[in-house]
């Protein structure tokens, strides 16, 4: 559903639903190497800073086990950065070209499986929590990012030939971002506590980039005259970088990885 304080322009008075321009394959696959190219290199810096950041909260800790998570997170972190540094595109580019091309995340056709009272299972705790974590960071930069990703919804959405695209289903979205660096991390072996203080160093450094990153992936299409007219009526709070006061709560979600709740 639209926002009401939305005013969405295609080209003018009068004017009909614009139509996806021809080379559309060819803008999205742009759109999709410059995200690749300006999160890779956020995470570069993040890991960057990794290890100078996480001594810093690991001395500012008074609690034993939040200095020793910290020192693990450095420390796998550290060993697995080449793996990181290569996987977190391949993944976003998997993630990306599911929501662009929906057929290819439709479940197999075919009649339902005969039932098997052994593959019930609990479900896994852990996986639960990380999967709320993720969805939290992703909650919080849409809000953040807000204007920018509703007006490339709107654009990707004509590209994809949908105009109704919105939230996850957007291959740029930052559930695809999230998702993407979940399972770069994935091969890790460190439990979920050292594993959610790696996704909030990047959440914290993505966080303050993602707006820059939208704007200039949607200023590439304006170049391409896609919807070149998009105005909002209502511009929202919470632009620009992180406050310091946020910034410290990051980390403070840093030391305790399993706190949830966005802003």
């Amino acid at each position: 559903m639209r926002d009401p304080n939305q005013t969405i322009t295609p080209s003018g008075p009068g004017a009909t639903p614009a139509q996806a321009p021809a080379n559309a394959d060819r803008l999205l696959k742009q759109c999709r190497e410059m995200a690749i190219d300006r999160l890779s290199k956020s995470l570069t810096s993040m890991l960057d800073k990794m290890e100078e950041t996480l001594w810093t909260v690991a001395e500012s800790a008074t609690d034993r086990e939040q200095r020793d998570l910290c020192m693990q997170a450095k420390d796998k972190a550290k060993a697995q950065r080449t793996s990181i540094e290569v996987q977190f595109p391949k993944q976003f580019e998997n993630e990306f070209e599911q929501r662009a091309n929906k057929d290819l995340a439709k479940p197999q056709e075919g009649g339902p499986k005969e039932f098997d009272l052994s593959s019930l299972s609990l479900v896994d705790d852990e996986a639960l929590s990380e999967d709320l974590k993720i969805k939290d960071m992703a909650t919080k930069m849409r809000n953040m990012a807000n204007d920018e990703l509703r007006a490339l919804d709107q654009r990707v959405g004509l590209l994809l030939k949908d105009p109704n695209l919105k939230d996850d289903s957007n291959p740029l979205s930052p559930d695809a971002i999230f998702g993407a660096f979940k399972q770069a991390c994935d091969e890790m072996e460190a439990g979920l506590k050292v594993k959610m203080i790696i996704m909030n160093l990047f959440d914290q450094q993505v966080n303050k980039e993602i707006q820059g990153i939208y704007k200039d992936i949607s200023g590439l299409l304006i170049q391409n005259a896609v919807l070149p007219k998009i105005r909002f009526g209502v511009s929202r709070p919470g632009g620009g970088a992180i406050s310091a006061a946020a910034a410290a709560a990051a980390l403070a979600g840093a030391s305790n990885p399993l706190a949830t709740g966005g802003a």
